[in-house]
């Protein structure tokens, strides 16, 4: 995530996106759920100040989605996916 974010760092408060939520530190890093951002899905970001998010080279990008995928794959395995946006609260 801070590689993806990295052109606006120090400039957002909270990311949100269908799959989770990042908040930048000094957040506490339990809350954030969102590890990578995905291509053709939409996110928001509630920023701070103006700033022009630069997504970094395509290559890079793919060799942490692929970190990630492992990461993602000791999580939830019984959760289904939905193309909606949903908001959850609690444990």
């Amino acid at each position: 995530m801070t590689t993806a974010l990295g052109s606006i760092a120090g400039k957002f408060s909270l990311l949100l996106g269908e799959l989770g939520t990042y908040a930048p530190p000094p957040a506490d890093p339990r809350f954030n759920t969102l590890t990578q951002m995905e291509s053709g899905e939409g996110y928001m970001i509630r920023m701070t100040q103006a700033a022009t998010l630069v997504y970094p080279q395509l290559t890079a990008l793919r060799a942490l989605r692929t970190s990630a995928k492992s990461l993602a794959a000791s999580g939830c395995a019984d959760v289904q996916l939905t193309p909606y946006f949903s908001q959850y609260y609690g444990n």
